[in-house]
C-alpha cells in the first residue's frame, strides 16, 4: 500500500453564482475572473498543506496538469514539483501526468523531469497523460494525432533519460538532429505510471510495455472490467500481473466523526459537480473526434459528475469518522486524499487523521495483500519498463 495526498489545487475565489451565470465555468470561462495576487497567496497555500501532508506521515504527494480552468492552477506540474522537491525531503512525488500529447517538445519535458528528480534525492515518480479534450482545444493541439504523440513523445522521453548521447530522433511527429541532454535522472529507469480513465486501447498498450496503469475514480464495476483488459493483454505477451501494475485513484474524506465526514464530503462532490472539473462543459470539448462522438447543430452542456443537482456522495467514496474506515478490500490499493474546497478546517482535519491514524487500517491489509509502492515489484511482474525495451525476468 502507497498513500498520497493530492488536491486539484482550485482557483477557489470566485462566488458560485458568477459559474451559475456564465454557464461554462472551462476553456470558454475568462481568465477575468482571476485576481493575480490571490492567486499567489493559493500557490504558497497548496505548498503548505503539503509540506502538512508530508508531516502527519504520507507518502507520496500527488500533483496533477489541466488548462484554461480555475478548477486546476497547476498548469506546469513539473514547476510545483520542483519547489516541492526542494522544500520536502521524504515523500516521493508524484505527477499525475504531463499531457504528452499538446507538448511540442518531449526533450524539454525529459530534462524537466530529470531536473527534478535530481533536486529530490531521486523521489520521483512520473507519470504522462493523453489529456482531455479541453486540454487540446487550449492549446490548438489537433486531436486526431492524440494517441500517436502520446506513444511518441513517451518512448523518447524514456530513451532520453536511460541511452546516452549524441543521438538522433526521427519519429513522425518529433523530429531532433543531436539529443544529448546533460541532466539523467538519480533513478535508472525513472519510474513511469500512465494514469487513465477507461480506454481499451491505452489498458493494452500499457500491458504491452508493462508500465503499471492508474484508473482515476472510475466505477468498481468498470475498474474491474478495465484491470481484466489490462490482465488479459499481460498473460498474452508471457507475464503475470501483480498489484504493482495496478492503481486507483480513491475519494477519502475522513474527519473527527462519521458526520463531519458525511458534511465535508458532501461539500467536495457539490464544488466538484457545479465548479470543479466535471463542472458544466460542453461535451464535445471533454471529447473531441475522433476519440469522441461529433455534435450537431450546437453542442449540450452537460455535467459529467454523478448528480450535479445536489451534493450526493457516490458509493463508492470512502469516508469515515472516529470508527474504522469501510473495509477496503473491496477498493484498489491507491488512495487519493482530496481535500474539500469548502472548508479550511476541513482541509485541514482531512490530512491530519488520514495521516496519522485512519490510514493504518488500509495499510495492515496492504501489507497481505499488495506491500509494493511505486518502483517495487514481486512475483513474475516486471513494472516500470521502458517502451521497447526488454528485460529478462
Amino acid at each position: 500500500m502507497f498513500l498520497m495526498y493530492f488536491t486539484e489545487r482550485p482557483y477557489a475565489e470566485i462566488p458560485e453564482e458568477t459559474y451559475k451565470t456564465k454557464g461554462m465555468r472551462s476553456l470558454l470561462f475568462s481568465n477575468e475572473n482571476l485576481e493575480p495576487v490571490r492567486a499567489g497567496v493559493l500557490y504558497n497555500r497548496y505548498f503548505d498543506e503539503n509540506l502538512y501532508a508530508e508531516e502527519v506521515g504520507f507518502e507520496g504527494l500527488m500533483l496533477n496538469e489541466h488548462h484554461n480552468t480555475p478548477a486546476c492552477l497547476g498548469s506546469i506540474i513539473n514547476i510545483e514539483a520542483a519547489i516541492l522537491a526542494r522544500i520536502t525531503k521524504k515523500p516521493k512525488l508524484i505527477l499525475l501526468g504531463n499531457v504528452l500529447p499538446i507538448n511540442e517538445n518531449p526533450l524539454r519535458l525529459a530534462e524537466e523531469t530529470a531536473m527534478v528528480d535530481c533536486i529530490s534525492g531521486g523521489r520521483l515518480v512520473s507519470g504522462f497523460v493523453r489529456g482531455g479534450g479541453v486540454e487540446q482545444f487550449a492549446t490548438n493541439s489537433n486531436p486526431a494525432y492524440k494517441r500517436e504523440r502520446f506513444a511518441e513523445a513517451l518512448d523518447f522521453i524514456f530513451k532520453a533519460w536511460t541511452t546516452s548521447g549524441p543521438w538522433r530522433w526521427e519519429g513522425k511527429h518529433f523530429q531532433y538532429r543531436v539529443v544529448n541532454p546533460w541532466i539523467h535522472p538519480i533513478q535508472q529507469p525513472l519510474p513511469v505510471w500512465i494514469p487513465g480513465s477507461a480506454s481499451p486501447e491505452t489498458l493494452v498498450w500499457c500491458a504491452e510495455r508493462r508500465y503499471p496503469y492508474v484508473a482515476l475514480a472510475t466505477l468498481l464495476p468498470t475498474t474491474q472490467d478495465m484491470f481484466k483488459i489490462y490482465k488479459d493483454a499481460a498473460t498474452e505477451i508471457g507475464y503475470e500481473t501483480g498489484p504493482q501494475n495496478f492503481g486507483y485513484l480513491q475519494r477519502v474524506q475522513v474527519q473527527d466523526t462519521e458526520e463531519e465526514a458525511y458534511r465535508a464530503g458532501k461539500g467536495f462532490t457539490y464544488s466538484e459537480a457545479v465548479m470543479g472539473l466535471c463542472g458544466p462543459v460542453n461535451q464535445a470539448w471533454m471529447e473531441p473526434p475522433p476519440s469522441g462522438v461529433p455534435v450537431q447543430g450546437g453542442a449540450e452542456v452537460i455535467f459529467c459528475a454523478p448528480h450535479p443537482s445536489g451534493p450526493h456522495l457516490q458509493p463508492d467514496d470512502l469516508r469515515g469518522g472516529a470508527g474504522e474506515l469501510p473495509d477496503p478490500r473491496r477498493h484498489a490499493q491507491e488512495h487519493r486524499a482530496q481535500a474539500a474546497p469548502r472548508s479550511g478546517d476541513a482541509t485541514a482535519g482531512h490530512p491530519r487523521h488520514m495521516g496519522q491514524q485512519r490510514h493504518h487500517q488500509p495499510r495492515r491489509h496492504a501489507k497481505e495483500h499488495a506491500p509494493h509502492g511505486p518502483g517495487g515489484h514481486a512475483g513474475a511482474a516486471r513494472d516500470l519498463q521502458g517502451a521497447g525495451t526488454d528485460r529478462p525476468l
